[in-house]
């Protein structure tokens, strides 16, 4: 390596080496023999899946400082102690601290008689070659492999010669004058040269004053050379660079073979962000090398910075020869330059730039670096989903990593394609998590972090420090690290005062879906408490007959172990125990249990009880076992990951736990979404998720392509839109899960805010009887025997000059029932919904039609028209019955007359009483008999058919109220002369069911609609 007296690049150098001596001090070690890499793996078993070593996130880095026709001299960042590398072997051995070049070495030696000589060592071999020095010659310092340089003086110590004393192949000595040497000087040996190379030297030469000399070892010529500044001078087989200054970023240089040229001044170009300002240069051929370190943060992330070459005097465009290297350079004899750099840590190598006959410059690798691997932090496994904790290269930070195997229970398992990392700014303590959902847990410095492919969060914990000793799904067990120890189960799914579920002194503890094992009060007894009733169940005998210190719940297995001496589980399906050896680390899965124990890892199958050997795992090893699944992960010697599958009989899939999805959709109809979430004991194989009407009618399947499956998690979401992409309707609705084939799950929603369900003015899906007591207007809901005039009213005061009251419902569309009334004048308004009770006098309100004081009869039906939209029937004193339409914004227009006589009768309209989607008429006459017309959804009524004989004989007072039981069926309310209040409900066949006293008291309204 060209030294020099340069001391602010020293400086930076040493700043170098000193940031990574801890991260690589232990690499080299392997140098003496080849070691394996990130790519060369030991056998891989039968039925095993690998994940190779991952490349560290920087090379082992070494410092170059000379590099010899068949290898280098190098040494660890931070230390003094050199070994040399064979380029074709890679055989590396110590050789000391000895300051040369090229791979050589000189010191000067006197005999006995005086005889003096000069032996040069060849590091890669240890052979010395012995210069005997003439009578009367002194020794300057410079030297080849097969050369040294002497000088002769007279009396006065004025140089009167120089020469290079070469020795030839048959042993002798051939002697060449050096030219140049400028008359009157003297060689200054208290100043030896600091830069030579296997093909020229500067020396100083005081000839009337101190300058500098650059000497050809091939030519024997002396040439001056401007003196250098801060930087020194750096050597290449026909340029010298005199000057560098890093302000301006030029660069001067001599040809040393046109002496009397002018110097040659080269720019560089810019540095780059995180880049130095000062470069580490190299000449090679007619180009200069130009590396620049990074700063502190940069060089903790990326092996090195660019390497450049740039053509001498700017003839030709700056190229980019490595996106990453060192600016360690080392000239070979031969006018290469070694240097040590790649595309990242896993091609990092000394690499070799030379300078071909036309000029352009080749490079190759001289000798690659053993590897080392990235350390694997943590490692876990849940649901199928492989994750674990390394700082890699061509990451900035350290980062959690996960794959998703393939979804089979037998047979070798699959790694899939690494996810996006989640990135971590502090490294994981313990051990690393998975709760089965596709996320990551552990500890930080301030309590757990949960992360998942490209995202992370943290979340406190109370107590300093935390440790985290288990995870499912959202709960985790932290306890503090005060004392006496404290115990918290967290909640990661919420936030702020929910984010501890449960709290209590610390013992051994696990948790299963939603429920909390714990040890019981009797000795062998464990009891189950769940977080979200807060209510414990009974005790249960594991028959250990002992306080257990240790837990583990999967299902319907339980682990316990007291102790060292005594361990089980617990089968509370055959409600039997299985004794297990105690003592090591122990894992439970579904249906096995995994223990470690002097670097063996063995399996005991739960169902047959026999114990095997499965793997041999380094001290301190990382391993995992999915208790979501049934896969074995550990890490072995190389920091490989090998995945095994369990091939033991699995529970059935089941929901252990399921997210708070909502029982309300309430009013937003911009955004109204129904999520669900399902944490399943392990992945499902098939899945599906119906939504159903309350009459039973699917209206929407999610398919399993659009529910993901993160692990062994379900999440789903439901627009509220039926199959055809219509908004549903407001009202109950059934959400089914079915996994595998078989129900799972199941919920009741309500849904508002949607389209609105007529005579629904609260918006909430459940249609009101409304009702008049003198001026005031009341909305009755949640009608029942004991309740008068039902369990909700809301009252709607001020309503004066009225004789109709239609509730017509969402007439224009804007999601809430609108109310029609008709005054005395025969005009009839339409008062604009609010879906927050009945609208008032003073509400927004728009006329829709006049001239109705002629009609005895006005009742709000169904849809006559078949537009989708209810429509409005008036019937005359004549018996006609007259048709209005209602439209998109909300009036009425004239749909005709509809045929036949309707005089005498007690018109009813339900709705759709027969559920064909239409509008259907109910008339009783005057014997009681009840008749149905069906409407046709075309502006007509089809021939009456009898409903019932003798129906409601008693009532005089009929409402069609829409769905009051939430059925899907259209209902009618009767009253009766002593006030009872009566609920007709429909068949959906066109029949009613028997009626049902819902009220009493109701003679005081003095309508009902």
């Amino acid at each position: 390596m060209q030294h020099h007296n340069g001391r602010s690049r020293t400086a930076i150098r040493r700043s170098v080496a000193t940031a990574v001596t801890v991260a690589l001090g232990a690499g080299l070690v392997t140098a003496v023999a080849p070691a394996a890499t990130a790519t060369t793996l030991q056998g891989i078993a039968a039925g095993e899946a690998v994940l190779p070593p991952q490349n560290p996130v920087l090379p082992d880095h070494i410092t170059l400082h000379e590099a010899g026709p068949t290898g280098y001299s190098a040494s660890l960042p931070g230390s003094n102690n050199r070994f040399w590398t064979d380029f074709a072997t890679g055989e590396t051995r110590s050789i000391g601290n000895y300051a040369g070049h090229s791979g050589l070495y000189a010191a000067q030696t006197t005999a006995p008689d005086g005889t003096r000589a000069v032996a040069v060592t060849n590091q890669a071999t240890g052979e010395r070659t012995l210069h005997s020095l003439p009578q009367g010659a002194f020794y300057t310092g410079l030297f080849t492999h097969d050369a040294i340089v002497v000088f002769r003086w007279d009396a006065s110590q004025y140089v009167t010669s120089m020469t290079i004393l070469r020795r030839a192949a048959d042993g002798t000595t051939e002697e060449t004058a050096v030219t140049g040497v400028p008359a009157n000087s003297k060689f200054l040996p208290r100043h030896p040269s600091a830069v030579q190379t296997g093909f020229g030297a500067v020396i100083s030469i005081w000839s009337g004053a101190q300058a500098k000399w650059h000497l050809d070892f091939t030519t024997a010529r002396l040439t001056r050379v401007p003196e250098a500044g801060p930087y020194g001078y750096q050597l290449g087989r026909h340029h010298v660079i005199t000057a560098y200054d890093h302000v301006t970023q030029k660069v001067t240089t001599l040809d040393t073979r046109t002496p009397d040229a002018a110097p040659v001044v080269t720019d560089l170009p810019a540095q780059e962000r995180f880049e130095s300002y000062y470069a580490e240069l190299a000449v090679v051929g007619d180009s200069i090398l130009v590396n620049r370190g990074g700063d502190s943060s940069r060089r903790l992330t990326r092996p090195g910075t660019k390497l450049l070459a740039v053509p001498i005097g700017n003839t030709g465009e700056p190229r980019e020869l490595l996106p990453y290297a060192t600016g360690e350079f080392a000239p070979a004899p031969d006018g290469s330059v070694l240097f040590t750099g790649g595309t990242g840590p896993k091609d990092w190598a000394v690499r070799r730039v030379t300078a071909a006959a036309d000029g352009t410059l080749e490079m190759a690798v001289a000798r690659g670096i053993p590897k080392t691997v990235a350390p694997i932090e943590g490692l876990a496994i849940g649901g199928g989903r492989l994750s674990y904790a390394v700082h890699t290269d061509g990451a900035p930070l350290r980062a959690v990593y996960s794959h998703d195997l393939s979804a089979t229970d037998t047979g070798t398992p699959v790694i899939g394609a690494r996810l996006a990392p989640a990135q971590l700014l502090s490294p994981v303590k313990g051990e690393l998590h998975s709760p089965g959902d596709g996320r990551s847990a552990f500890v930080n410095g301030a309590g757990m972090q949960t992360v998942e492919p490209g995202r992370s969060a943290s979340q406190y914990a109370p107590g300093t420090p935390p440790s985290l000793s288990e995870a499912t799904g959202r709960y985790a067990i932290l306890t503090d690290g005060d004392y006496p120890h404290w115990q918290y189960i967290q909640d990661s799914r919420t936030w702020s005062s929910g984010l501890i579920a449960h709290e209590r002194p610390a013992t051994a503890a696990s948790v299963w879906g939603s429920t909390l094992w714990t040890p019981g009060k009797k000795a062998g007894s464990v009891v189950p408490y769940d977080l979200k009733t807060k209510k414990s169940g009974a005790e249960l005998n594991t028959g250990s007959g002992c306080a257990p210190d240790h837990l583990q719940a999967v299902g319907r297995w339980l682990y316990w172990a007291c102790g060292t001496t005594d361990a089980g589980v617990y089968d509370r399906t055959a409600a039997k125990n299985l004794p297990v050896t105690a003592g090591g680390k122990t894992k439970l899965g579904d249906g096995f249990v995994v223990r470690e124990d002097g670097g063996k890892l063995a399996l005991t199958n739960l169902h047959t009880g026999v114990t095997a050997p499965v793997a041999t795992v380094p001290a301190n090893a990382k391993w995992a076992v999915d208790k979501f699944g049934g896969h074995l992960a550990y890490v072995d010697a190389e920091q490989a990951i090998r995945v095994r599958t369990v091939d033991v009989p699995r529970s059935p899939v089941a929901v252990i736990e399921s997210g708070d999805a909502p029982s309300q959709l309430v009013n937003a109809p911009q955004s109204r979404r129904w999520e669900g979430r399902w944490q399943l004991s392990r992945p499902a194989g098939s899945w599906s998720i119906t939504v159903k009407d309350a009459a039973g009618n699917v209206v929407r399947t999610l398919a399993q392509n659009s529910i993901p499956q993160t692990g062994a998690q379900l999440a789903a979401a439901w627009d509220t839109r039926d199959s055809a992409g219509r908004t549903v309707r407001n009202g109950k609705y059934g959400v089914t899960l079915t996994v595998d084939g078989r129900v799972a799950t199941s919920q009741w929603i309500t849904v508002s805010g949607g389209p609105d369900v007529p005579r629904d003015y609260l918006a909430d899906g459940i249609p009101e009887v409304v009702t008049r007591l003198g001026a005031d207007l009341v909305a009755h809901q949640g009608l029942t025997k004991a309740a008068t005039g039902g369990a909700v009213q809301r009252v709607s005061k001020g309503w004066k000059n009225i004789t109709a009251v239609l509730p017509m419902g969402d007439m224009n569309n804007q999601r809430c029932d609108d109310l029609v009334v008709r005054n005395t004048a025969g005009e009839l308004w339409r008062y604009e919904g609010a879906c927050a009770g009945l609208p008032g006098p003073t509400s927004t309100k728009v006329r829709i039609g006049i001239g109705f004081a002629g009609f005895d009869t006005i009742l709000p039906a169904g849809d006559l028209t078949g537009d989708g939209q209810g429509d409005l029937l008036g019937r005359k004193p004549d018996g006609k019955l007259y048709l209005y339409a209602v439209t998109p914004t909300g009036t009425l227009r004239s749909a005709g007359i509809l045929s036949g006589s309707f005089k005498g009768l007690t018109l009813i309209a339900p709705g759709d009483l027969n559920g064909d989607g239409h509008g259907d008429l109910l008339a009783r006459d005057a014997g009681g008999e009840l008749w149905r017309y069906n409407g046709t959804g075309k502006k007509t009524l089809g021939v009456r058919t009898l409903v019932q004989k003798d129906w409601a004989v008693t009532s005089k007072t009929f409402s069609g109220v829409g769905d009051l039981n939430g059925d899907g069926n259209a209902d009618l309310v009767s009253r009766d002369t002593a006030g009872r209040l009566w609920q007709h409900l429909g068949t959906g066949k066109g029949t009613l069911s028997a009626a049902t006293q819902v009220g009493t008291g109701w003679q005081r309204y003095t309508s009902l609609h």
